[in-house]
């Protein structure tokens, strides 16, 4: 009887811990969901679908995939989004939050591609 019960007992914890990673996952945002957020919020893309094809140069469902699998930025993906936001603070029209918006998206970006691939910094 003791051992059903403890057995019971960690079937139960376990079952719990797996639901509150579960949870947690779907809970965290990734780096490219934040980006997109980040530049939409400020009005720099209208939908998923332009920040997949302007921001990204994928197909325009990309973005929609890969936050539906749970996926952030692939190397080259995170490098265009980078040299794109780069490109857009170029732009004289933009508001103050706007270039507030991408310098931080920038600075993700780059700590992003520092810390999971080496990379320096991008020209």
């Amino acid at each position: 009887m003791f051992k059903h019960k403890t057995t019971n007992t960690i079937t139960q914890t376990a079952t719990l811990k797996q639901t509150t990673v579960n949870t947690q996952r779907h809970n965290t945002m990734t780096l490219l969901e934040s980006t997109y957020r980040q530049l939409h919020n400020a009005g720099l893309v209208h939908c998923a679908e332009a920040f997949s094809s302007t921001y990204l140069n994928k197909s325009k469902n990309w973005y929609a995939y890969q936050k539906h699998t749970r996926r952030d930025y692939s190397i080259d993906a995170a490098v265009q989004c980078l040299r794109s936001i780069r490109d857009q603070q170029q732009t004289l029209e933009l508001t103050q939050a706007q270039r507030h918006a991408l310098s931080t998206a920038e600075l993700d970006l780059l700590a992003h591609l520092n810390a999971q691939h080496c990379v320096a910094d991008v020209c």
